[in-house]
């Protein structure tokens, strides 16, 4: 029974003596430090752990990271989205400061450091929560946070923070070191955040000789408290013998989920934070559209199916899509009917439809092109046009840069046929085989042709080259048609070919067969030719020209030549030669021989124009006059005065034939005679010329059978002289050859 502190007062007031029993009274109304206080006697503290949270719970609220993030913000600001962050830099009056710029407090403003008065608040004085008797205050034990405080099993600081991995505790927590005494002394340190095993981590709270007999019943309270388990885990709460246990949850298989035959209101998501909405699995209830990522999950469009990261993240009415792989397909809005495979995949198209592009970056630019199929990584990346067809890797990759259009109904067919990196465009065009290299405009082509690598084809000839507009086909190799069926009389025209190898067709004529014609098959018509080309007829040596006007026919030396001005017959020897712009005929025959000679003599027979023989003559006239036996030409040997010295004979009398004079050096000349006249030379050479008084002298003589040789020289040196002027005479007798 404790005694009123007034009553005590009074037992000891000056003078007074106060007795055995008021003396024990006084002192049995305190607490002696080696007694316990039971709770009962601390006025408010059944109540004041009343209304602390159950420790299990409260761990399991703590350990929630999804606790209240509809309203509060996480730690790490990982629940706040853009704009979140935006309104608190706006609230908070901050822009985009460095990580290591340090804040304080100013209000509303909240820093990011303590200042120092701060600071001070943080520390705990041991004065101001036990009383003079050392007993700690129940009104100061919410202060201390006790349901907060964890128990740890070494002695000191160090060696906690050297085995803190085997506990679980956060910000805030109080950790009580206990003594080595046989009833430990805790000493309360603070862990206010950062490396668990740097000292600098922890706070002091100044108290240090707190034991828990100091309170009575306080260890029985707190062994109603649990402790938290140490492994992050989902636990539930077991009894099992008398004892509450924290039991592992064990995680839930699929087949576990799908056997209670769960609906998932909302998409299945395998991403946390901000780039959540990029992993959802699901499907869209209202429009029965399926996803795998981040499909547009607002959009109208029906029967849309979408695989891949950024994929129909801007799909808006678009129907019936289905696209499979990254950024494929990102920026379809309306389109419909498409079917897209592949890494970029159709990344540019908008608002076309039923195109069916497969393969890594294919239709990478197609916006609102549609019919179009393409199949092949980088296969028509740049075309926007419509009812393309692409097969092969990087078919037709550059077509459509370059130029301006939309460039539709194109096909390319082949791997590496990209065209030109700087550009290739067109439309109609048919491009089949490999690693063809083309460039500019490519307007209604049609080309065949391929190639092992790239090799700067640009400008080689192809294979099969054609042109839809031009209608013209061309080959660059050689020709072989099978199976061509046997003409009949249907078939009225032939194929010609001209140099450069375009074919024509001519109407079909009856050719003269080079064996000849058949038997009862003569030639029955005429046979023109050619009045700008001269025409031949050929046999070994034997020839047969015709021309307009002309008509010649050819067997070695022997010529017949027929024309508008006359005719001729010649052996190469003997001729005949009429001429319609004479008057005479010409009859030429070799000089050794007799000349015009009859076959018979038709003396008896002569008319009063006829052309008489020999013997007719002889027989009337006998032998009359001196008649040469020989040939000659005479001339007057001249020389030209303009420093050439070219021969300009003055022929005075020619029997034997025309001569050709040329010089050939320093006085020496050379005469031809084109007849080639043959038998016994005569020669005689006159010079009627001094030169400074020198003779000069020449002389002549045969050369060959068609040549004689003439030098001029200085008597007295010999030495060949050039003259100019009329300087002498030459005269030349062909004498016959007599046995």
């Amino acid at each position: 029974m404790s005694i009123p502190l007034n009553t005590i007062y009074s037992y000891f007031e000056t003078g007074d003596f106060p007795t055995q029993d008021q003396f024990q009274a006084s002192w049995s109304s305190f607490w002696h430090k080696d007694e316990s206080i039971p709770t009962s006697k601390i006025t408010g503290l059944e109540n004041l752990l009343q209304n602390k949270a159950d420790k299990s719970v409260y761990e399991l609220h703590l350990s929630d990271p999804e606790a209240h993030t509809a309203f509060l913000a996480k730690k790490n600001a990982s629940n706040l989205s853009e704009s979140d962050r935006q309104s608190w830099k706006a609230a908070l009056n901050v822009g985009e400061l460095p990580d290591n710029v340090a804040t304080v407090d100013s209000d509303p403003l909240v820093g990011n450091v303590y200042t120092k008065s701060q600071s001070q608040d943080l520390f705990m004085m041991i004065d101001e929560y036990v009383n003079n008797d050392g007993k700690i205050t129940a009104d100061k034990l919410e202060a201390l946070a006790l349901t907060r405080i964890f128990k740890v099993n070494e002695h000191t600081l160090q060696d906690f923070m050297n085995n803190s991995d085997a506990y679980e505790y956060e910000e805030s927590d109080i950790i009580a070191v206990p003594s080595a005494d046989s009833e430990p002394r805790y000493t309360l340190y603070f862990y206010i955040g950062g490396d668990k095993k740097d000292i600098k981590s922890y706070l002091n709270t100044g108290v240090s000789t707190i034991s828990m007999s100091m309170v009575e019943g306080l260890a029985d309270a707190l062994k109603q408290k649990l402790e938290r388990p140490t492994r992050d885990g989902n636990y539930y709460l077991k009894q099992d013998q008398g004892f509450t246990l924290w039991s592992p949850l064990p995680e839930p298989t699929l087949a576990d989920v799908v056997n209670k035959d769960a609906y998932s209101p909302q998409p299945i998501t395998f991403i946390n934070g901000e780039e959540r909405p990029n992993g959802m699995l699901g499907m869209n209830p209202a429009t029965y559209s399926l996803f795998f990522g981040n499909m547009n999950p607002n959009h109208t469009g029906v029967y849309n199916i979408a695989l891949g990261y950024n994929n129909m993240p801007s799909l808006t009415t678009g129907s019936s899509n289905t696209i499979v792989g990254h950024f494929a397909g990102k920026a379809v809005t309306t389109g419909g009917a498409n079917v897209v495979m592949g890494l970029d995949a159709a990344t540019g198209l908008t608002t076309g439809n039923d195109n069916t592009l497969i393969g890594v970056s294919s239709g990478y630019g197609l916006a609102g092109g549609k019919g179009n199929a393409m199949l092949g990584k980088w296969s028509g990346c740049f075309i926007t046009g419509d009812n393309n067809t692409f097969l092969g890797y990087q078919a037709g990759q550059y077509w459509g840069k370059g130029g301006s259009g939309k460039w539709s109904s194109n096909i390319v067919i082949g791997g590496g046929t990209t065209g030109h990196p700087m550009g290739v465009w067109g439309e109609n065009s048919i491009i089949i085989g490999s690693n063809l290299e083309l460039n500019g405009q490519q307007n209604n082509k049609f080309i065949i042709n391929n190639f092992l690598a790239k090799d700067n084809n640009y400008y080689k000839t192809h294979f099969i080259e054609g042109n839809f507009a031009d209608r013209w086909l061309r080959f660059d190799t050689s020709l072989q048609v099978l199976r061509m069926p046997a003409a009949d009389a249907s078939y009225t025209k032939n194929i010609v070919a001209r140099p450069d190898g375009t074919f024509g067709t001519e109407d079909r004529v009856d050719y003269i067969p080079l064996t000849g014609t058949k038997t009862g098959k003569p030639v029955s018509g005429n046979i023109e030719f050619s009045k700008d080309f001269l025409a031949k007829l050929y046999c070994g040596s034997s020839e047969l020209y015709i021309n307009n006007g002309l008509i010649s026919m050819h067997a070695n030396q022997s010529n017949i030549s027929v024309s508008d001005f006359g005719a001729d017959i010649t052996d190469g020897v003997n001729a005949i030669n009429l001429k319609s712009d004479t008057s005479h005929i010409s009859v030429k025959s070799n000089v050794d021989g007799a000349g015009l000679l009859g076959a018979d003599y038709y003396g008896k027979n002569y008319e009063p124009n006829s052309f008489v023989q020999k013997q007719w003559v002889e027989e009337r006239i006998g032998g009359i006059g001196d008649v040469h036996p020989y040939k000659v030409y005479i001339a007057l040997m001249q020389f030209s005065d303009d420093g050439n010295f070219e021969p300009q004979f003055n022929v005075l009398e020619n029997t034997i034939g025309d001569f050709e004079w040329k010089r050939q050096d320093i006085g020496r000349y050379i005469g031809f005679n084109k007849d080639l006249f043959s038998g016994n030379l005569w020669i005689n050479s006159n010079i009627n010329y001094y030169d400074r008084g020198m003779i000069v002298d020449c002389r002549s003589i045969r050369n060959s059978k068609d040549s004689v040789d003439l030098n001029i020289f200085r008597v007295s040196e010999y030495n060949p002289i050039d003259l100019t002027g009329e300087i002498g005479i030459i005269e030349i007798r062909l004498y016959p050859v007599t046995n």
